[in-house]
């Protein structure tokens, strides 16, 4: 009930509000103030003030660097001859072993990084896919110790060819699961508006 004497409604003094329209007002929320982030554009020094989006960075550089590494190495190797440390393979023979491996990429990829993330979290899982890829790609060069010690120049027997299938596809997915972590991790690290600019 309002009093036309003292000008108290409902217990507010009206005479106290100050409402100023032209400030911008702040919207609370459960005791916490609110306020609008100003989009900032992306740039790179922003990008590399942040410390989380800077080792995330680092890490797809240099895994890159090994990926690409291992990519231009595997073919060299199967096509160098037997006496020089080789396999002695012929592209169709290397064209079957890729095959074979894109095979369990693609059975195993998806497995893989449910599994890993769901179990221990987005950051491990990137260290696991880091550790289980690169570093244990030498394994390709012991199939030379594998196969028969007088085998034919071009063919390998069948126990090389799948040991070489499956070392290069767990390459693969391992891979696979820390190029996908990492660039979760990254995306996470910025705000939504400078994602784009991050991945480019």
């Amino acid at each position: 009930m309002k009093s036309e004497e003292t000008g108290v409604f409902g217990g507010v003094e009206m005479s106290k509000l100050d409402l100023d329209l032209e400030k911008p007002t702040t919207l609370v929320v459960a005791d916490a103030t609110v306020e609008a982030e100003k989009e900032e554009p992306a740039t790179i020094m922003s990008l590399l003030r942040r410390p989380n989006t800077r080792m995330a960075l680092m890490i797809y550089g240099f895994h890159s660097f090994i990926m690409t590494s291992t990519d231009e190495i595997f073919p060299l190797f199967s096509l160098a001859e037997v006496d020089k440390g080789g396999l002695g393979l012929l592209e169709t023979k290397i064209g079957v072993i890729l095959f074979g491996a894109g095979f369990v990429y693609i059975v195993c990829n998806y497995v893989m990084f449910k599994f890993f993330t769901k179990k221990f979290g987005t950051c491990i899982a990137c260290c696991i896919g880091a550790a289980m890829s690169g570093p244990t790609f030498w394994l390709v060069s012991l199939s030379v110790y594998i196969g028969d010690d007088d085998h034919v120049e071009g063919e390998l027997g069948t126990n090389v060819y799948l040991y070489l299938i499956f070392i290069t596809g767990f390459f693969r997915c391992f891979g696979s699961l820390s190029f996908a972590t990492v660039t979760l991790l990254g995306n996470d690290s910025v705000p939504a508006h400078q994602r784009a600019t991050y991945n480019g």
